[in-house]
């Protein structure tokens, strides 16, 4: 299975996701879209809800990166198209 290639995360201040992020607390955020990022993996990879978040705590720890970073980045990229 290949994983998406996620880049720098570039989180502009006028994406849905960061206007998101400033009204809501950060736990509820956090959860919301890391579950997003789990479906997302889960439709596109046929993986089920452990596999997927697995793979997205091993993209997180491989980049060095905050698990909610990468969710972040990846559901704004699946948005983007």
């Amino acid at each position: 299975m290949r994983l998406p290639e996620l880049g720098p995360s570039p989180a502009p201040a006028t994406s849905p996701c960061a206007r998101t992020r400033r009204s809501t607390p950060p736990a509820m955020d956090s959860r919301a879209v890391i579950e997003q990022a789990k479906g997302i993996l889960m439709a596109k990879h046929g993986l089920n809800a452990d596999a997927a978040f697995d793979a997205l705590v091993r993209i997180s720890q491989e980049s060095h990166r905050k698990l909610r970073d990468v969710a972040y980045q990846l559901v704004e990229q699946t948005r983007a198209g």
